[in-house]
């Protein structure tokens, strides 16, 4: 009786000291990401990735007219567009926690700001426009 109880109490400890070492592992070597607070703005945004990770996300809350630039640690991210996903952000998950932050740029450009005669246009009333400046 008291063989079995001792093979009983040996695979059991051996049965959780592999679930411990499994979930150990699946926790190391993972860094986190800063979305400098909005990261539901990103779809399929995690908290935190493994080391070496290929890490695709979505940032699909777009204004039309806007420039958008993304950096991760302040060094600026080439991205991509793709229909119905949106800006497609990609990037390796280095060794340590990270920052992706945005910045956005509105580049419409004011009628008053135009150079109307650079286009062969002396006044606004050439265009038609009824616009009071």
């Amino acid at each position: 009786m008291k063989f079995k109880t001792v093979i009983t109490t040996l695979v059991l400890i051996i049965i959780v000291g592999v679930f411990m070492g499994l979930f150990s592992s699946c926790s190391a070597n993972r860094y986190t990401v800063d979305y400098c607070g909005q990261k539901d703005l990103y779809k399929r945004a995690k908290s935190s990735y493994r080391a070496g990770q290929k890490v695709t996300i979505y940032y699909s809350h777009i204004a039309t007219d806007t420039d958008y630039c993304f950096y991760l640690d302040d060094e600026r991210l080439n991205v991509s567009y793709e229909d119905k996903k949106g800006i497609v952000i990609r990037f390796t998950m280095p060794k340590h926690d990270v920052k992706l932050s945005m910045t956005s740029n509105n580049s419409m450009v004011a009628l008053s700001d135009l150079k109307l005669s650079e286009f062969g246009i002396n006044n606004l009333a050439e265009l038609g426009a009824d616009v009071i400046m």
